[in-house]
């Protein structure tokens, strides 16, 4: 549900993939009005608080990195891959599902589904970020997970 540090246009969502699996039916994180599927094929999808998704060609067909999502407006929002912008929507927000996030799957309408076998070392949610802030938080990341061995 909406929070002051995540609202229907004002919000972003990301999770740092460990594994490469091609799999349009397998969602990383989130619910029916936001989620991320890091790899379909050859596109990232992202449900940036809409239930409907957003494709964005992935510059390099792999699940693994940084797929994040942001949401600045009630018709702005913008998909990025390891802190560069894979494109822009101006896909109309909707209010939100009222369930939790899952992480490994997508909860639609309550119900858990999409199961992901793409290992999701990280996820994180919050208020909308620019364009720098996600670069940003993608090379903390990296450094982090490179550390650690992820």
């Amino acid at each position: 549900a909406s929070s002051p540090k995540f609202a229907q246009n004002d919000a972003h969502m990301g999770a740092w993939i460990g594994t490469d699996v091609s799999g349009s039916t397998q969602t990383d994180l989130g619910n029916s009005r936001a989620a991320i599927t890091s790899r379909a094929t050859a596109n990232l999808n992202a449900r940036p608080c809409t239930a409907t998704t957003v494709a964005k060609a992935l510059g390099v067909s792999t699940s693994i990195g940084h797929p994040l999502w942001v949401r600045t407006g009630s018709a702005a929002c913008e998909v990025f891959k390891n802190g560069a912008t894979l494109g822009t929507s101006t896909q109309a927000s909707q209010t939100f599902e009222s369930s939790t996030f899952l992480i490994c799957a997508f909860r639609n309408s309550g119900t858990p589904a999409n199961f992901s076998t793409r290992r999701v070392q990280a996820a994180h949610w919050g208020a909308a970020l620019t364009s720098g802030e996600a670069a940003a938080l993608y090379s903390r990341l990296a450094t982090y997970m490179t550390a650690v061995g992820a």
